[in-house]
């Protein structure tokens, strides 16, 4: 999932990301996963875009720019530098993202599921953002 703001991001603003629903994984099993995934983390081996970050759980990245976590979301992720994201670098965005500052405007953002086989999955998360300039 894209989200580009209808505003356009300018440096300086402060966004803020939540999700309700649920996705189903793996649809013969019925498991059903909020965005804040589950409370065991994707380990390093077999294709999960985010290790060390709790499976199932929505991720987000920037392309360009930067943006800064400012507070902690409902989903802990301390690899960024800094408090910066690195460009292409799947972060834990859950329920929450947390405040994040814009300091560069990047183009988008973009969003998906911290599974390796996300082409079995149904449902959605609704995602909305609240933006602060």
């Amino acid at each position: 999932m894209l989200y580009t703001s209808p505003e356009g991001f300018v440096a300086g603003d402060l966004l803020r990301f939540r999700a309700v629903g649920s996705v189903q994984i793996q649809p013969v099993f019925g498991a059903w996963k909020g965005a804040d995934g589950d409370p065991v983390d994707a380990p390093s081996l077999g294709g999960w875009p985010a290790p060390g970050v709790r499976q199932y759980a929505m991720l987000m990245r920037i392309t360009d720019g930067q943006v800064r976590f400012e507070s902690t979301g409902s989903v802990p992720d301390s690899r960024s530098i800094d408090g910066t994201m690195v460009h292409w670098r799947w972060y834990a965005a859950g329920a929450d993202s947390g405040c994040l500052r814009v300091l560069t405007p990047p183009s988008d953002i973009e969003f998906m599921m911290n599974e390796p086989n996300i082409g079995d999955n149904s449902g959605h998360w609704a995602v909305t953002l609240r933006q602060w300039w």
